[in-house]
C-alpha cells in the first residue's frame, strides 16, 4: 500500500510542474496573441490620429511600416469620408489591405475604382429645348440636361450636359372660356459618367398656362350691356383660349439623388 501511495505521489509531483508549463505557455500565447492586436492600425486609430492633428503624410508613412486591420467595405470606407478622412489616406488604407497576405484583393479593388454619390446630392437641371403641353400627352419621355457637374472628392461622377429623364403625367393645352393648360411631370433618372442611370427624387411638377377666364367673362359683361340687341355676340369671347402650359429652353429645377449610388470612375 505504501509503495502505491509513493508511486502516485511521484506522478503527481512529476505531471505537476509540466502542466503547470502548459498553462503558462498558453497564457504568454494569448498575451502575445493580444499584443499583437492591439498593434494593428485600424480604422478608429486612422481617425483618432486625425483627431490629434497628425498630417496626412505622418499617418500614410505610418500605415506602410505597420501591420494592418482595415475595415475597407464600400460602407466603411464612405464612413471614413464623412469622418473627414482625406483621399490620400484612404486609398493608402485600401492598398495596405490589398498587400495583406490573404486578402480579399476583388472587394478592395473594386473599392479604389468606384465613388459614391451620396442620398439627397442637389443637382442642377435645365430643360433642353421648348416644351408646351400642346405638344404632350400623358406618358411620354422627356428630356433636361445637368447644369453644373456633381464633382465629388475631385472627381466627376455627373457631367455637366448629361441627360436627365421625366415623365409627362398630365398633359392638357388651352381651352374654350379662357382655360388655362396644364403641364405636370415627374423625374426619373440622371445618366451619370460610367453610363448608369441614378435615380432622381423630387415632387411632382406642375405648370399651368396663362389664364383668360377673367377677361372672357368681362368681355362677354361689356359687351351684352352695350349691345343687347346684338348680345348673342358675347358668345363669342367664350371662344377666347387660354394659354397653352409652356416651359422656355433653360429653364432651371432642382432634383436630388433618391439613395445613394454608385459610379464607376471614368477610365476603370
Amino acid at each position: 500500500m505504501k509503495r502505491i501511495l509513493a508511486v502516485l505521489m511521484f506522478g503527481i509531483l512529476v505531471s505537476w510542474p509540466l502542466t503547470k508549463v502548459q498553462a503558462d505557455s498558453e497564457a504568454v500565447r494569448e498575451k502575445l496573441q493580444s499584443s499583437e492586436s492591439a498593434d494593428e492600425l485600424r480604422n478608429e486609430d486612422i481617425t483618432r490620429m486625425l483627431n490629434e492633428t497628425t498630417s496626412s503624410d505622418v499617418i500614410i508613412a505610418k500605415i506602410a511600416v505597420s501591420k494592418v486591420a482595415f475595415e475597407v467595405s464600400p460602407l466603411q470606407v464612405e464612413g471614413l469620408r464623412k469622418a473627414g478622412v482625406p483621399e490620400a489616406i484612404i486609398e493608402a488604407m485600401v492598398e495596405a489591405m490589398r498587400s495583406r497576405p490573404g486578402s480579399a484583393a476583388p472587394t478592395l479593388t473594386q473599392e479604389s475604382q468606384e465613388s459614391l454619390v451620396p442620398d439627397g446630392t442637389r443637382i442642377e437641371i435645365e430643360c433642353a429645348y421648348p416644351m408646351s403641353s400642346l405638344h404632350f400627352k400623358p406618358g411620354d419621355e422627356i428630356s433636361f440636361r445637368v447644369a453644373n457637374a456633381i464633382i465629388i472628392d475631385g472627381i466627376a461622377l455627373i457631367e455637366a450636359g448629361a441627360t436627365a429623364t421625366g415623365r409627362i403625367e398630365k398633359s392638357k393645352r388651352g381651352g374654350h372660356w379662357g382655360k388655362a393648360g396644364l403641364l405636370t411631370w415627374t423625374m426619373k433618372s440622371v445618366a451619370a459618367v460610367d453610363g448608369s442611370q441614378i435615380p432622381l427624387r423630387v415632387q411632382p411638377m406642375r405648370l399651368r398656362g396663362d389664364s383668360k377666364g377673367a377677361k372672357v367673362a368681362t368681355g362677354m359683361i361689356v359687351t351684352g350691356a352695350l349691345l343687347p340687341l346684338i348680345a348673342p355676340v358675347a358668345l363669342l369671347h367664350g371662344f377666347k383660349r387660354g394659354g397653352d402650359a409652356y416651359i422656355p429652353a433653360g429653364k432651371r429645377y432642382e432634383v436630388y439623388a433618391d439613395g445613394a449610388a454608385t459610379v464607376k470612375k471614368r477610365g476603370q
